[in-house]
């Protein structure tokens, strides 16, 4: 997506939002997300397979630094149905790789997500876009 932003590093996930100071709108000072929302991005099975076996601890350690956090999982250019379907390139069994999935989801509260790569951009976006839109309209500012 062709938005405006600023690269900076974040203690755990891939992305999440600041509003920047707005004074003609009441928000006087840079708004920051990381501690309300963030998104973790996977580009492919394989390195989701990876995270859950080689780095599970490292990964373990990130959702446990995000506890209390609205955490999304986004997983690029596969479905649920390829993990399950073995279309992935790793030794990790689909029973396995599944349970693995599923346990995270639940132990972190993850919100997941599979989607194309083409539309990854877009879905980030928009789960960030409809997060702060909703902190506004709530008028926690």
């Amino acid at each position: 997506m062709p938005i405006k932003h600023t690269p900076q590093a974040l203690t755990t996930g891939d992305y999440t939002v600041m509003l920047p100071a707005l004074p003609d709108f009441g928000i006087m000072r840079p708004l920051y997300f990381d501690h309300d929302i963030i998104i973790e991005r996977k580009g492919s099975l394989e390195e989701l397979s990876s995270n859950l076996t080689k780095d599970r601890e490292r990964l373990k350690d990130e959702f446990t630094r995000a506890a209390g956090v609205k955490t999304f999982f986004v997983i690029e250019g596969a479905s649920l149905d390829d993990i399950l379907s073995h279309r992935y390139q790793t030794d990790l069994s689909e029973k396995s790789f599944f349970a693995s999935l599923l346990t995270f989801q639940q132990r972190y509260d993850l919100n997941t997500a599979f989607i194309s790569k083409s539309r990854a951009g877009a879905l980030i976006y928009s789960i960030l876009y409809y997060h702060v839109r909703n902190y506004l309209i709530k008028g926690e500012i």
